[in-house]
């Protein structure tokens, strides 16, 4: 199939533009309003200019292989780019690549490769000694030694550079190292997706990721709740996006300018000071760029569909289902009797586990557990109403996530309008007519498309939160799907407002 030729709305024009104008930009944009697109085409015009050789793209595993790629190819504009996916045991770090993709995970990975790299290139030993002697600056002679025996980490080199220019002592020979340096790194310029899985300053992957930032001319974070906590969550987004330049270089300096101690609790809190919003918002507003909720709230719902891939085991197992009527499943026979029979098997398989002729469920697979888990998760303690069709989803999902409550729930409806329930999980056939929850929030997931084969569940169930009076948030509606299965049957057969018995036999 052909490309679809790439037309950005509005929103997308004014990101695209903010974008091309500043080296480091935030976008602050919900799940399904174009983020990845409107930066592709940012992207493509940055290379195009040789303002940068190549993008390091860091995001979410199943984004790395379901989002990412799948919208490189999808547009016309963008499907030149060449892309390169670092997981796996075949990863391998070379050049010739337009994006890198890597998940959050295989950072410490990366970072061991680019420092592999920089202890290539031969530094200018006599140049190091008579800096060693000439700086002042507190850890530069440590990293001059590190740099001479070969044992540099990429912060070493690049903190040399700033610690030249600082004090007066740059050289010719030291600016071509620096520049060497990053001509055998393939890219300079990163995309933090869900730049908020790097917020919190205590962890080790900020602390290792730190070292790093310095390859990057151009920076971009991306998210749709980049303060769901507080203010507090924004120091360590920021900071990788201008090595502390408008919050500080620290979290502690970030603390003593715009927070206070809490007193009188057995741990360590802190809490913003009355005045420390607004000086915030005035440091970083020149490299934010916001979708303004008046641009969204009246569309109608945002429907987002996450593509999954069925592991291997999962793969057989739905090809043999699909081609004998049986298959064996941890050494327990599963038998579809009936084509019909045999399409709900089908469903369940690519929802994770399915049910034995004793009507025992067996795990299959957490592929949709896991890109459940990147919705909550963005979510960001928001009310999330998740929509299941087989009792082991509910079963599977309690479990993963112990905090998830259903309709039977005393109080469940009051309490999620009070944003008191983090999950409410619940069946089509029983969220019809008269459950209001749209007072409490905005976000809806398929854990599979309904098995019910009744359209007016399906419309009912997103009809909980959207359309409704007090709604007053655009609602996103994200449907998990395992690819090349009978999801795609059913998400089509909605589209077209059919759905009958027959329609899903002939699909098999």
């Amino acid at each position: 199939m052909k490309p679809l030729k790439y037309s950005p709305t509005m929103i997308q024009v004014q990101g695209i533009s903010r974008l091309l104008k500043r080296p480091f930009l935030s976008l602050w944009v919900p799940m399904g309003k174009g983020k990845t697109s409107t930066v592709l085409s940012a992207i493509v015009r940055r290379i195009e200019a040789e303002q940068a050789k190549a993008f390091l793209v860091i995001a979410p595993l199943r984004v790395i292989y379901n989002v990412w790629p799948v919208e490189v190819q999808k547009w016309e504009d963008f499907c030149h780019l060449k892309v390169d996916i670092l997981h796996g045991s075949r990863k391998a770090l070379s050049p010739g690549a337009d994006l890198y993709l890597i998940n959050y995970e295989g950072l410490p990975w990366l970072k061991q490769e680019i420092d592999t790299l920089v202890r290539l290139v031969r530094p200018p030993d006599t140049v190091l000694r008579s800096f060693k002697r000439a700086v002042q600056r507190k850890g530069a002679k440590a990293a001059i030694d590190r740099v001479r025996t070969h044992n540099a980490s990429v912060h070493d080199v690049f903190f040399l550079e700033e610690t030249a220019k600082m004090e007066g002592v740059e050289t010719e020979q030291l600016r071509e190292y620096a520049s060497q340096v990053r001509d055998v790194i393939p890219f300079d310029a990163v995309v933090y997706d869900e730049i908020t899985k790097l917020k919190h300053a205590e962890t080790q992957r900020f602390k290792l990721w730190r070292e790093t930032s310095a390859i990057f001319r151009i920076r971009y974070g991306l998210t749709g709740t980049p303060a769901a906590n507080g203010y507090q969550d924004l120091w360590g987004q920021f900071f990788f996006l201008d090595d502390g330049q408008r919050l500080g270089r620290t979290i502690s300096s970030f603390r003593r300018s715009y927070m206070r101690s809490v007193p009188h609790v057995p741990y360590q809190a802190f809490e913003m000071l009355p005045e420390a919003k607004k000086q915030i918002q005035r440091k970083i507003q020149d490299i934010v760029y916001e979708v303004d909720p008046r641009h969204y709230v009246l569309d109608p719902p945002v429907i987002n569909n996450i593509w999954v891939d069925l592991p291997d085991g999962a793969r057989e197992a739905y090809e043999e289902m699909l081609k004998d009527f049986y298959v064996e499943i941890e050494r327990q026979g599963v038998e579809a009797l009936t084509a019909s029979s045999r399409a709900i098997k089908l469903l369940q398989i690519a929802n994770g586990a399915v049910y034995n002729d004793q009507h025992q469920a067996i795990p299959i697979h957490n592929a949709k557990l896991e890109a459940l888990d990147e919705v909550i998760e963005e979510a960001s303690g928001c009310p999330v109403v998740v929509a299941y069709s087989f009792l082991h989803d509910l079963a599977r999902i309690k479990q993963k996530f112990p905090f998830t409550k259903t309709i039977k729930d005393k109080d469940i409806v009051a309490r999620f309008n009070n944003k008191e329930v983090r999950v409410l999980a619940l069946h089509p056939a029983t969220a019809g007519h008269g459950l209001n929850l749209q007072y409490g929030g905005n976000i809806l997931a398929w854990f599979g498309l309904p098995s019910t084969r009744n359209l007016e569940h399906y419309e009912q169930t997103n009809a909980r939160l959207y359309g409704r009076y007090g709604q007053d948030k655009q609602v996103y509606i994200h449907r998990i799907m395992a690819i090349d299965t009978l999801d795609e049957f059913v998400a089509e057969a909605l589209e077209h407002k059919s759905w009958t018995q027959q329609d899903l036999i002939k699909a098999i």
